[in-house]
């Protein structure tokens, strides 16, 4: 979104647009640390512990993105809500309820890449 990162002192509000230099929001690391939560704790949701802790190392790593001045507040929130909605629609329609399946995958030879959808009905 070129939004600027803390540590470069610009104010919160400041967007450049599209742009490969200022990366700021939403957070990837959270993001991806709040999708990978969401899938453990799902698949593992009644093992003790298992949905405290996976979420619990997901905050922390928001926080740590904001403690290192990389990441607003709203980056992270942001981030994360993003990760764990996008799981938790994927593993809603991964799911095999009534004999329905769709699948998501990456995909990549010598030429090129993409993702490859499947369903079953």
């Amino acid at each position: 979104m070129g939004r600027h990162r803390p540590s470069k002192g610009n104010p919160a509000d400041t967007f450049d647009g599209p742009s490969t230099s200022n990366k700021s929001f939403p957070s990837g690391h959270t993001s991806t640390a709040f999708a990978i939560a969401t899938v453990v704790a799902s698949e593992y949701e009644y093992v003790p512990f298992v949905v405290p802790i996976s979420y619990g190392i997901a905050t922390m790593t928001g926080f740590s993105r904001m403690n290192d001045n990389k990441h607003w507040v709203s980056d992270v929130v942001l981030g994360a809500a993003l990760g764990y909605f996008t799981s938790k629609t994927i593993l809603r329609l991964h799911s095999n309820k009534k004999g329905r399946h769709f699948t998501i995958y990456p995909r990549a030879d010598h030429r090129d890449g993409g993702l490859v959808m499947s369903a079953r009905f």
